[in-house]
C-alpha cells in the first residue's frame, strides 16, 4: 500500500516550505515539495492532481511501473490536496501573526 506523509522540517520550521513524502509498495520513496512566495497554494485540487501526475510520471519514467499500477491514484491525490490544505493553514496562521501588511489580499 502507497504511503504519504506530509513533510516537516525540523525546528526553526519555514512555513513557506512544504512537501509530501510518497512511499510506495516496493519500498522505493519519492519527495514532493514545493516553496510558497507568500500566497496561498489554490485552488488546492488542481494543485493536488498536479503532483500527482508529476509522480506518476516520474514512476513511469523510472520504469516503476508495478509501483505505479498497485498505487490508488484517486485517493492519494486526495491525501496530497489534504497536505495542501494543511500546508495552507500552517501558512495561513504564519502571516497573520505577521501582521496585515504580510497577508495576500485574499485573505486579509
Amino acid at each position: 500500500m502507497t504511503e504519504l506523509r506530509r513533510l516537516e522540517a525540523s525546528p526553526p520550521a519555514n512555513p513557506l516550505d512544504g512537501g509530501v513524502l510518497i512511499t510506495y509498495p516496493s519500498g522505493h520513496s519519492q519527495t514532493l515539495h514545493w516553496r510558497s512566495d507568500g500566497r496561498l497554494i489554490l485552488p488546492t485540487r488542481e494543485a493536488a492532481m498536479s503532483y500527482s501526475a508529476k509522480a506518476l510520471q516520474a514512476l513511469l519514467d523510472e520504469r516503476r511501473v508495478d509501483d505505479a499500477e498497485r498505487t490508488n491514484w484517486v485517493s492519494a491525490t486526495a491525501a496530497i490536496e489534504r497536505i495542501i490544505k494543511d500546508f495552507n493553514d500552517i501558512l495561513r496562521a504564519h502571516l497573520v501573526a505577521r501582521g496585515p501588511t504580510a497577508l495576500p489580499p485574499t485573505i486579509q
